[in-house]
């Protein structure tokens, strides 16, 4: 193999460090915390590796450049854990850009005195074993109250905003916290407290590694804890963690190779490999980021969706209120009309006459539209009261078309009723909610017929009772049909030929037919080819009983 054991080791630990560091700063590269823990990640990352190979290279010049890293890197390692604990405790200074660059201007010029001056590094000795060991300058103990003090300011920052946070919140201090004082402890036993004893030991190289890499657990408690709080995704994790152990194998790989074109074969897979993988994150973040995307506009969806229905229930109570209030003075005004029309309080001229029977109409036209709101508002609160009762369907439309009659006469339509040669047997209906049904469809047949006339039949059909409403007028466009029953729909043909309308007759009828167990529905031939309104009615319903009830009607959504 053309590395050793130990150098694989470190190689491996260097770039899962750089691994770490490059994905939690890739996730958020604004986020102040991500951007202090890839500058933490990369100072112990060259503290690590200058540490490793000041004690591990034979050449002793270039050992000793490895001692002037190793001081060096460790001041910005001092410097990076401060930081580090500011943004997590997120210090308001942290957000000044001149604050931020101070951490790396500081232990900068400190480097600079380690390399350019003998003030803190003043040249090297060599003992028995031909390892080096420095000798210190005038300002070697500036340098280590500085690299001491500056990691334990930042240990106190955490602890005085882990005592200000709520307990669900205190993850990512407690990690931090752990991560910190775990390496300190072991860099201060192997490296201060217990030297004389590693130094003499049988596993002296054990005790080195273990010192040297012990700072990985500064990495290792706060990444976990920013992945976990802030950044962390199943899939997405997922999708990384294998990326990240199939990588790590194909990079093993190529320290233990036995010849250099089995190096050069495995460095080309190791970059296969991870193009392919990296294609293959992205892939799943996008796939993960587009799902949260739909789901955060669902969430905006479903509270819009609540909104409008709390705001229709309001609509629908506030058309309530207005129309009871509106009912009473109109029912008194269309009394007073008719008794003045039937000369209850004398004689009225034929001028007068005339002036009346419009206000009559006008008003009871009003009263009507006042009739189809209460029972929107009611439909839609489920307020609609039933009296259910045996009823021959023959009798009651049959009464209605006699009422119709004399309309049908006075603009020259005929109006004509077609019943079974075999009587239907009783339907348990409210009588008074179908005739409504019916009377609409009625008026409306012979409110948009110009000529011709309007048949009103009544037939059997399987274990159906059949009401169905057909005629010779402006008929209905096909785009139409589907659009006939809904709140407030007139289409242009009816509002061209009849100004007066709401819209809401075939809602309410379409309500109270369903109501009943049954359906309503348009058919047409097309413009000016008639059409045709179907009711029907089952024979038996065991939903429906005797007697007053307060089923309410179908569910209504909003469009």
């Amino acid at each position: 193999m053309f590395f050793t054991l130990g150098s694989i080791f470190v190689l491996v630990i260097s770039f899962f460090l750089l691994l770490l560091g490059s994905f939690v700063f890739y996730k958020d590269s604004k986020e102040h915390t991500n951007q202090s823990f890839f500058f933490l990640t990369i100072s112990i990352l060259i503290w690590t590796l200058s540490r490793y190979f000041e004690d591990n290279i034979s050449n002793v010049p270039l050992s000793y450049i490895f001692m002037l890293l190793d001081f060096a890197s460790g001041a910005f390692f001092a410097f990076s854990i401060l930081l580090f604990c500011l943004d997590i405790v997120k210090n308001r200074f942290t957000k000044n850009v001149f604050f931020r660059t101070a951490f790396f201007i500081l232990p900068a010029c400190l480097s600079i005195l380690i390399f350019w001056t003998p003030l803190i590094i003043d040249g090297y000795t060599l003992d028995e074993a031909n390892v080096i060991n420095p000798i210190y300058g005038s300002l070697e103990l500036l340098y280590d109250v500085i690299v001491l003090l500056v990691p334990l300011l930042g240990v106190g920052f955490i602890i005085f905003g882990l005592r200000k946070t709520k307990p669900e919140e205190r993850g990512p201090y407690l990690y931090s916290l752990l991560g910190i004082f775990l390496s300190v402890a072991i860099i201060l036993g192997t490296n201060v407290l217990f030297v004389d004893y590693i130094a003499t030991s049988s596993h002296y190289q054990i005790y080195s590694l273990l010192g040297t890499f012990s700072p990985l657990l500064i990495i290792l408690f706060p990444g976990y804890a920013i992945l976990r709080y802030r950044l962390f995704n199943t899939k997405v994790f997922a999708a990384e963690t294998f990326s990240f152990i199939i990588l790590s194998i194909t990079f093993v790989q190529i320290f233990v190779s036995d010849n250099f074109p089995q190096i050069i074969v495995r460095s080309l897979t190791f970059f296969a490999m991870f193009f392919m993988l990296g294609l293959f994150v992205k892939s799943v973040g996008r796939e993960v980021k587009r799902k949260e995307e739909l789901q955060v506009l669902s969430d905006k969806l479903a509270v819009a969706n609540e909104r409008l229905q709390q705001l229709d229930l309001e609509k629908s109570e506030f058309i309530s209120i207005a129309s009871h209030q509106l009912r009473t003075p109109l029912t008194a005004i269309k009394g007073y009309i008719s008794l003045v029309l039937e000369g209850s309080y004398g004689e009225v001229p034929a001028s007068i006459q005339d002036i009346m029977n419009k206000v009559y109409t006008v008003n009871d036209r009003l009263t009507h539209l006042v009739e189809d709101l209460l029972n929107v508002s009611r439909i839609e609160a489920g307020r609609i009261q039933y009296n259910f009762e045996p009823t021959h369907l023959e009798g009651l439309v049959g009464e209605l078309v006699d009422m119709f009659t004399l309309t049908a006469k006075n603009k020259g339509l005929s109006l004509s009723l077609k019943l079974p040669a075999k009587p239907l047997p009783e339907l348990l209906i409210d009588p008074n909610k179908i005739k409504e049904v019916v009377s609409n469809l009625i008026d409306n047949s012979l409110k948009y017929t110009k000529e011709g006339g309007t048949t009103v039949s009544v037939e059997a059909v399987k274990k159906t009772a059949r009401i169905i409403i057909s005629d010779t007028g402006i008929g209905i466009k096909p785009e139409n049909i589907t659009r006939l029953f809904e709140k407030f729909t007139r289409t242009k043909e009816t509002t061209k030929m009849v100004a007066s309308g709401t819209g809401l007759g075939l809602y309410v009828g379409k309500n109270f037919v369903e109501a009943h167990g049954g359906k309503i529905w348009a058919e047409s031939d097309g413009v000016d080819k008639g059409s045709r309104f179907i009711i029907e009615l089952p024979f038996v319903n065991s939903k429906i009983k005797a007697g007053t009830s307060d089923q309410p009607t179908r569910a209504v959504t909003l469009s």
